[in-house]
């Protein structure tokens, strides 16, 4: 699935109190967990954590700011 998405965003909504809990973005849900060993193997895919109603602008602002072109494997 990867190598046909030109960008894939993976954005998981956590309540503040969690974000103490997991501490480290390591941790978290299954899902989470099952994404970060995706996260390292593929520059087109990227994930990340919002906890708190301020941190949905930058959040978002990063995961679409324009990049680089990214370069298709084979």
């Amino acid at each position: 699935l990867m190598r046909l998405c030109q960008y894939f965003a993976y954005v998981e909504i956590i309540d503040e109190r969690e974000s103490h809990i997991f501490g480290s973005t390591e941790n978290g849900t299954s899902l989470w967990r099952a994404y970060n060993a995706v996260d390292g193997k593929w520059p087109n895919f990227q994930m990340r954590r919002i906890a708190a109603p301020a941190d949905i602008y930058p959040v978002f602002r990063e995961l679409f700011a324009r990049q680089p072109a990214l370069r298709k494997s084979a």
